[in-house]
């Protein structure tokens, strides 16, 4: 569990697209949870950081990742927006390397 370096989350009304890599960037979690599953998700996660594109129900997300001592990134929608649903969440990976 410890070996996710970056947890992306695409964020939906009824479920969330769960995506997470290595450092290396091998996949090694791909899982579509709901709501509830993802706030035990984030508690059962070692630290890493979280990213996901900024939107509304981002910041209550990313407060809720921070209560469990990770690191959160949003990703401007511009960046995403050209994207599908999947590549939005690989899009989202591949930005964190660009962000401060």
């Amino acid at each position: 569990m410890s070996e996710i370096s970056i947890l992306a989350i695409d964020l939906a009304k009824g479920s969330l697209q769960v995506f997470g890599d290595r450092a290396d960037g091998t996949v090694i979690l791909n899982k579509l949870v709901s709501r509830p599953r993802l706030y035990q998700l984030l508690g059962e996660r070692a630290h890493c950081i979280v990213a996901m594109e900024a939107c509304a129900t981002s910041h209550h997300w990313g407060r809720v990742a921070q209560s469990y001592g990770h690191e959160v990134r949003l990703v401007f929608d511009d960046e995403v927006q050209r994207a599908s649903r999947w590549q939005a969440v690989m899009s989202i990976t591949v930005t964190i390397g660009c962000l401060p």
